[in-house]
């Protein structure tokens, strides 16, 4: 964590109250009687995800530290919180991963193409390719609807406020929260 807090706008203090968040989630959520394995890896998605937001919320950059990771540990997760088989899991996780990681790339590159400038980094494609692998297909849709539609919200905010609609959104840090609750949302059945 200190190359966080070296590299990116984020205090040692801002990570320890992150770090403090996730691990009350992980009580309240093992007081609530969820099993270990998931309460646990639901602390450490939500205190994973609210660094990523906060980082693209103030640099509009994800580090790759705290998005790359989030991929195999998210497979990993869904293996033991839902206990598919491996097979199983590979065809629905990690096809999410991949569909939704090709679909945001191709996003990128048409919207580059098309614009001639930058519109999702590939912070926001690894990020959606940690979504699928957390979440699976299913969820996949859900997920980007939640994500544009309070991006969209924002925006619109920040054009009644007459920054007008050519300010830049950080994707991410409406990306990652979305992630972090539809994955509360299927543990919790």
């Amino acid at each position: 964590m200190a190359a966080l807090d070296r590299r990116y706008d984020v205090s040692r203090s801002e990570i320890s109250l992150i770090a403090a968040s996730g691990a009350a989630l992980v009580a309240l959520l093992l007081a609530l009687g969820l099993p270990f394995a998931a309460a646990a890896f639901s602390g450490l998605l939500a205190s994973a995800m609210t660094l990523v937001a906060l980082i693209d919320h103030r640099q509009f950059t994800i580090p790759d530290v705290l998005s790359l990771p989030a991929i195999p540990i998210g497979l990993l997760a869904a293996k033991i919180t839902f206990g598919q088989t491996w097979a199983s899991l590979l065809a629905d996780h990690g096809l999410a991963a991949l569909v939704a990681g090709g679909v945001f790339l191709a996003i990128r590159l048409f919207y580059r193409q098309f614009r001639g400038i930058e519109g999702l980094g590939l912070g926001d494609v690894k990020l959606a390719a940690a979504a699928g692998a957390w979440l699976g297909l299913e969820a996949l849709p859900m997920t980007c609807l939640l994500a544009s539609a309070s991006a969209l919200v924002s925006a619109l905010l920040l054009q009644r406020a007459g920054t007008g609609m050519k300010s830049r959104i950080a994707f991410g840090s409406f990306i990652a929260p979305a992630i972090v609750l539809m994955w509360l949302g299927r543990i919790a059945g």
